[in-house]
């Protein structure tokens, strides 16, 4: 089945800033979509992050550390919009990442960290953009991504949700954390790129207005 949700990322290194590190982020995002109430559909936005690619900071414990704000962005698709309509984000955000390693040694190439982002937003075409600043990191860096959103609760019949690719899917310890759904620990995948140690594709959908007796 095709998916809901278009995939196409955009990167672009943009201005260079001095700064010691000589790369930019290494930025991946993917997006999925969820049925949530009568007049809103749940979006999800999946932020991976090259570990390698970010600066360190040992910190007082002798942890090494980077962070940096990521801007994300959730705006009406131009295309879809009145000619000469201004249109407001549906979603407009600046999100402190942080993340610390015990030894940066130790860090590989492919290593990445997961982050999660969820909205609740009316059905429609969007635009999703997400950009670290240039004042942080060596090149600022934009990725952009298509998000449909479907109106689950107005559909008749059978539907499915997006196919969200997946690192790993194990049962939640946590019924509160940040990437359970239906009692399950969905870990995000926006790389997608399955092989050596990942040698099985997983992934999670949910499937809505099934018949009686089969939900």
């Amino acid at each position: 089945m095709t998916r809901l949700i278009s995939a196409s990322v955009f990167l672009v290194a943009l201005a260079a800033a001095p700064a010691a590190q000589q790369r930019p982020v290494q930025l991946r995002m993917d997006t999925g979509t969820f049925r949530y109430d009568s007049t809103q559909s749940l979006a999800e936005v999946y932020v991976s992050v090259g570990a390698s690619s970010l600066q360190y900071t040992r910190t007082a414990d002798g942890q090494f550390e980077a962070t940096f704000p990521l801007h994300l962005q959730i705006r009406p698709a131009a295309n879809a919009a009145p000619a000469g309509a201004q249109q407001e984000p549906a979603f407009d955000r600046t999100i402190d990442f942080r993340f610390a390693v015990a030894d940066t040694a130790a860090l590989e190439d492919g290593q990445v960290f997961t982050e999660q982002i969820r909205a609740a937003l009316p059905p429609g075409e969007y635009e999703v953009a997400a950009s670290v600043p240039a004042s942080t990191v060596a090149l600022s860096v934009e990725a952009r991504v298509d998000l449909a959103v479907p109106d689950y609760a107005a559909t008749r019949g059978t539907m499915l949700s997006s196919i969200q690719l997946a690192r790993r899917i194990t049962r939640a310890q946590d019924p509160n954390g940040p990437f359970v759904k239906s009692g399950r620990t969905v870990q995000p995948y926006p790389d997608a790129f399955y092989g050596g140690p990942l040698t099985r594709v997983t992934y999670y959908a949910e499937v809505y207005g099934l018949p009686a007796g089969l939900g």
